[in-house]
């Protein structure tokens, strides 16, 4: 408890000497505003599975040295399984910003299905876990903001994934 202390204590003492910086890439998230010609914020509101395996969402999105946000799993059952939830599509305008910042899509036996991030106007995904610069938009609704549904399908033992529009 006293290490916890000591810790949260230096986090604190650390912060008061640290500068904001200004990018490009800063959004006001509670109006969902468009800054330097960026989409909004892209929240996935729901989650279908209707695959026959487990699916698991991992939300990968870090900020600093110390402080991270996320890494939560959300397990979505198999045969019809839904998630309501709130998963704000992280921003990675870059190979750098990537590796802190994506959601990483996991089947029941751990095997990588792909990455979702969003990056300028679009919510895009790699079938690996990677930047892949200029990556096609996500099937669906890829248009950056906005809520959305996470759907994911199955067709002769491939899994589909695809976005569509929250009502």
């Amino acid at each position: 408890m006293l290490s916890k202390f000591i810790f949260l204590s230096a986090i604190v003492l650390l912060g008061s000497f640290v500068k904001p910086v200004k990018t490009n890439y800063i959004i006001n998230f509670k109006e969902q505003k468009t800054l330097a010609g960026l989409g909004g914020v892209t929240n996935i509101k729901r989650v279908y599975n209707y695959t026959k395996e487990r699916i698991t969402i991992l939300k990968w999105d870090t900020y600093g040295i110390v402080i991270t946000v996320g890494n939560e799993p959300f397990n979505i059952q198999p045969n019809g399984g839904i998630l309501s939830t709130d998963i704000w599509v992280p921003w990675a305008p870059s190979a750098k910003e990537f590796t802190r910042h994506r959601l990483i899509i996991l089947k029941e036996n751990r095997t990588v299905l792909g990455s979702i991030w969003q990056e300028d106007e679009y919510v895009r995904f790699n079938n690996k876990d990677e930047y892949a610069e200029g990556a096609r938009p996500i099937a669906g609704e890829s248009a950056a903001g906005g809520d959305r549904i996470l759907v994911f399908t199955e067709n002769k033992g491939q899994i589909n994934i695809t976005l569509k529009k929250f009502p």
